[in-house]
């Protein structure tokens, strides 16, 4: 499926995240910038490892299965994860390939398979489209969260 914009977008995100990675020195990538919020080795790991959840989620309403997804507490799935162990570089090539390989599954969608929808048991229905949307917000949350870190080294 062929969009303006969206998944060039999509397609985007790990570039610009790996642009923003070289910026910070190794030093920096388990700094606790804000005791809520994810380090930057941390932030890495989760965009790899929600690239299959994400995946799955859209599998799930391309496929018009039954029931809803799983809700998810990305806190705890760090935890249970362990983000804090994860190696940078290898984080940011698994989201690189990811990416590429949900990118690419989504332009080869009809437009009624990405019409198709899953539940989700906090948001309700959510098509293919939305869920798209809400990927790129999720980038661009985490995109902004390394540029408040460079921001806050810089002072």
């Amino acid at each position: 499926m062929q969009t303006p914009y969206l998944l060039e977008g999509l397609a985007s995100g790990p570039s610009v995240v790996s642009t923003l990675l070289r910026q910070f020195q190794a030093k920096d990538y388990d700094k606790e910038f804000d005791s809520d919020r994810f380090t930057v080795r941390e932030v890495v790991a989760h965009l790899a490892d929600w690239e299959e959840i994400w995946r799955a989620r859209a599998e799930h309403g391309q496929a018009q299965a039954e029931g809803a997804v799983q809700a998810m507490d990305e806190g705890e799935r760090a935890a249970e994860q362990n983000y804090a162990t994860w190696d940078v570089e290898q984080s940011l090539a698994m989201y690189v390939q990811r990416r590429a390989d949900f990118v690419a599954r989504v332009r080869s969608l009809s437009a009624e398979e990405m019409d198709r929808t899953y539940l989700h048991p906090a948001f309700g229905p959510i098509s293919v489209w939305v869920h798209c949307v809400m990927l790129a917000g999720h980038d661009l949350y985490h995109i902004q969260q390394l540029l408040d870190y460079q921001a806050e080294l810089a002072r």
